[in-house]
């Protein structure tokens, strides 16, 4: 059975409702919402036409699954509007939809998964004042509201989990650097997809309070924009979180730079300890005669000159930082 909470005249929540004794429960000056999950198609369109409501609609919500971004449909007084139910980052490209009918008194919302929050949003008991003036717009704008704050929280735990990777810059490892590139590159593509869905909810939110006319009246342009000022701080934090992702693929591709530069000091610094002994051995190994050759002396002088001559080399190069 679809949930349904019925407003009275002032705006408070008086009672539960039978759906479809619900034109006959809504008096003058009162509001409802009706929610419907995922397997209350048939209820809905049962629901839908003594409102005027379109069941055609439904169709709304797969297309929600391909293009996953909010939409604004409005004709005849009648709003529509496709959101992401789930907030990015959760779950697969095909993330559930939630679509919204009002009209003038009636908020209707078809969720094509369960959302035990979003009763609790609708029978919020805050102040019960801009119900009572603005009918559904009010609704509206509180399921709005509870999207914002959403999308809000879903930036910051991008936020919290940038900082963690941040941590991990410095670690000198293998796992580390590997966890910070597949860990960047995750956090982006969250980013991505929560800028697809905050950007057009933003533009919805300025397209509903610049309408001459716009739903439950112009007092409720003073609360939408309140919501857009909400998604703005949103967007200024996912661009920020952008600027910070950027630089720590940029200091992590220069640190891995720093590595390989390092590494081949050290190798072109043992090779050059290398080449001295390397020549001397050469010298001595030419077939002609040299002094000291088949004799103890020249033996250990040869030695000796390997082993003073590669230890120079070494504390050289070591006290330039080359090894």
């Amino acid at each position: 059975m679809p949930e349904t909470l019925l407003y009275d005249a002032a705006g408070s929540v008086v009672a539960e409702s039978s759906a479809a004794r619900l034109p006959e429960t809504l008096s003058e000056g009162a509001a409802a919402w009706v929610g419907f999950g995922p397997d209350e198609r048939a209820d809905f369109v049962a629901f839908a036409t003594p409102l005027g409501l379109d069941a055609g609609a439904l169709a709304e919500q797969q297309a929600a699954r391909a293009h996953r971004r909010p939409r604004l449909r409005a004709s005849d007084g009648r709003l529509t509007l496709t959101v992401p139910a789930a907030l990015p980052g959760e779950g697969s490209a095909g993330r559930p939809a939630l679509v919204v009918f009002a009209t003038e008194r009636v908020l209707v919302t078809l969720s094509s998964t369960a959302d035990p929050d979003l009763r609790a949003a609708m029978a919020d008991g805050g102040d019960p004042g801009p119900v009572a003036r603005h009918g559904s717009a009010a609704l509206l704008v509180r399921l709005l509201e509870r999207l914002a704050a959403r999308y809000h929280d879903a930036a910051l735990d991008i936020d919290d989990e940038v900082d963690e990777v941040e941590g991990l810059l410095f670690e000198e490892s293998r796992r580390a650097a590997a966890q910070v590139q597949r860990r960047s590159h995750e956090l982006r593509w969250r980013l991505v997809r929560l800028r697809r869905v905050v950007l057009p909810l933003h533009a919805v939110l300025n397209e509903l309070a610049q309408r001459e006319r716009p739903p439950g009246g112009p007092g409720i342009r003073p609360r939408l924009r309140e919501v857009a000022v909400r998604l703005d701080h949103v967007v200024e934090l996912m661009d920020a979180l952008r600027e910070m992702l950027a630089s720590i693929t940029g200091t992590a591709l220069n640190l891995e730079q720093n590595r390989l530069n390092v590494t081949m000091k050290k190798l072109t610094g043992w090779a050059a300890v290398i080449a001295v002994p390397t020549a001397i051995t050469g010298w001595y190994g030419m077939n002609v005669a040299l002094p000291g050759q088949h004799r103890l002396w020249g033996a250990l002088l040869a030695n000796a000159l390997l082993l003073v001559t590669a230890v120079a080399v070494y504390v050289s190069f070591r006290r330039r930082d080359w090894l």
